[in-house]
């Protein structure tokens, strides 16, 4: 599962490697390790410089926090959005992503429905929290292509937009 999260106007990368055995977590190209097995969610333990520590992240609609011992941190999920200017001149996203593993509970649109920048458009449970998957921007729903109750992957597409028809202005 690969995020771009942003906090205080700096851009980061993470991305989770899972096998059956060990977690990796990989923050702008850098690797830890990363274990939940010993943790109650949203509980982890991330090796750091060597040592252990231990933390929590909870996902709050586009907002992640992360606490550690020593600060807590919140980060700004920007994964589906288009890289440029946040002024509406980026580019169109064509499709939304779930940002984690999980289930999906509840469908709120269907294919030709227009959809504002925003709106819910479907919500992903994981780890006992409802997330909240919004349009990137102004569209209409090409696709629904998951299912109420479908298990998804992270960065897994769940529907794909086109762009809103002009209305000749």
């Amino acid at each position: 599962m690969r995020m771009k999260l942003k906090t205080g106007g700096a851009l980061h990368e993470f991305d989770f490697q899972s096998s059956a055995s060990s977690v990796t977590l990989i923050i702008d190209g850098k690797s830890t390790d990363l274990d939940t097995a010993r943790t109650q969610p949203p509980g982890f333990l991330l090796k750091l410089n060597g040592q252990s520590v231990r933390g929590w992240a909870l996902r709050c609609g586009d907002k992640i926090l992360v606490q550690l011992p020593d600060r807590t941190l919140v980060f700004d999920d920007v994964t589906n959005e288009r890289t440029g200017s946040s002024g509406g001149s980026g580019g169109f996203t064509d499709s939304v992503a779930s940002p984690m593993p999980g289930s999906v509970i509840k469908i709120n649109v269907q294919p030709g429905e227009t959809v504002k920048k925003g709106q819910t458009l479907v919500i992903v449970e994981a780890m006992k929290m409802e997330n909240e998957v919004r349009a990137p921007n102004d569209a209409v729903v090409s696709k629904v292509l998951v299912q109420s109750g479908q298990q998804v992957g992270a960065g897994e597409t769940l529907i794909t937009l086109a762009p809103p028809a002009a209305n000749g202005e």
